[in-house]
């Protein structure tokens, strides 16, 4: 547990080593002041959220099977747009704006 604590406060990869997003994808990635979650839904359209679990304050990992962002330290997952699905966490993620990226 504490291996992955550690790991889930790792800094996100750079904008500029971002692959393109494919439709019903989602990364994280280093914002100006947090992590961003990034997320290109199946109509083309960007969604952005604070990256950062609104419980632990760990950086969130994409889970693209479960289409959901998941906290690796306390197992808390939120929806696309940064809604709780379930875990500890009880408050959703921020909404943030979407960064400029080629696709």
């Amino acid at each position: 547990m504490m291996k992955q604590f550690i790991n889930g406060r790792r800094n996100p990869r750079k904008a500029e080593d971002l692959p393109a997003l494919d439709r019903g994808e989602g990364t994280v990635m280093a914002g100006d002041d947090e992590p961003l979650g990034v997320y290109r839904d199946n109509n083309d359209e960007w969604h952005a959220v604070s990256g950062t679990c609104t419980y632990s304050g760990c950086v969130l990992r994409w889970n693209g099977a479960g289409e959901s962002w998941d906290c690796p330290c306390d197992g808390s997952r939120y929806t696309p747009e940064g809604t709780v699905i379930d875990g500890p966490a009880q408050k959703d993620l921020s909404k943030r704006t979407v960064p400029t990226l080629e696709n």
